[in-house]
């Protein structure tokens, strides 16, 4: 995914008038707006190099190619022009899961171990459906663990006793088969 201002390339425009004598006239090039284009994804600076603009985000899972046409005008008197249409095909990248839940946050205190709290999901932006590995990444000594089918289960694994603590906090996080990760922090009430 695409979201910084990143140098793309650089358009080398070849006019024969300069070839004639030593380079005196120089070039604009502007998107032509006139097409249906994805333009608003970049910028052209002064030195004619394509930028990714900073605001919008270039993702593969949603465009797989970004189309613009750009017209070069030169210095000369008359002025001439001409106008080309390029097509950018973008790059898939492995992207960290999103969306972890827990379906329940609360269990009834003295719970036996072993004990359900609630199934863990999250979604992969890359692989709809994806599995993701989930670990309890902290406090230490949390009284619970991952487990269950697929793993995908909070259990009780200590004691639980509301009257010392009726909350406590358990960090989660959710790995995808790239390494990437999120982690969620979770307030289990008991």
């Amino acid at each position: 995914m695409l979201w910084q201002e990143q140098s793309l390339d650089s358009f080398v425009v070849t006019d024969p008038d300069n070839a004639k004598s030593p380079s005196h006239q120089t070039h604009t090039c502007l998107f032509d707006v006139s097409q249906p284009s994805d333009e608003n994804y970049f910028f052209i600076n002064s030195a004619l190099v394509l930028k990714v603009k900073g605001a919008l985000q270039i993702d593969f899972e949603r465009m797989k190619h970004l189309a613009f046409t750009v017209t070069c005008t030169d210095s000369g008197h008359p002025q001439h022009a001409l106008s080309s249409g390029f097509v950018i095909s973008v790059k898939d990248v492995n992207e960290p899961p999103v969306n972890l839940t827990l379906s329940s946050t609360t269990v009834d205190e003295n719970t036996p171990l072993g004990t359900p709290v609630g199934r863990l999901s999250s979604d992969d932006p890359d692989q709809p459906g994806g599995a993701h590995t989930y670990s309890i990444v902290g406090p230490v000594g949390v009284p619970f663990s991952i487990g269950g089918t697929h793993n995908r289960t909070l259990l009780v694994n200590g004691p639980l006793d509301h009257e010392t603590n009726p909350t406590l906090l358990v960090i989660i996080r959710a790995t995808d088969s790239g390494g990437l990760f999120m982690e969620k922090t979770f307030k289990i009430t008991y």
